[in-house]
C-alpha cells in the first residue's frame, strides 16, 4: 500500500478536489455519485491485487513485494 499512496493521492487530487475547487459540488447528486465511484474503486481494486498477489505467493512459495 505504501507504493500506491503518492499515485493515489494525486489521482485524488485531480479526480475529486480539483473539481471541488471548481464548484463541482454544486451540481448536487450527480457529483456525489461520480466522487463515490472514483474514491471506492481504485481502493477496491488495490485489495482485490493485493489478495491476487498473496494468493499466488503462498502457491508459489515466493514472498509477495
Amino acid at each position: 500500500m505504501r507504493r500506491m499512496t503518492l499515485p493515489l493521492a494525486a489521482y485524488y487530487g485531480i479526480a475529486l478536489a480539483v473539481p471541488l475547487a471548481n464548484g463541482a459540488a454544486q451540481q448536487g447528486a450527480a457529483f456525489w455519485k461520480h466522487a463515490l465511484v472514483v474514491f471506492s474503486l481504485p481502493l477496491i481494486w488495490i485489495a482485490v491485487g493485493a489478495a491476487l498477489c498473496a494468493i499466488a505467493s503462498r502457491f508459489l512459495g515466493k514472498k509477495a513485494r
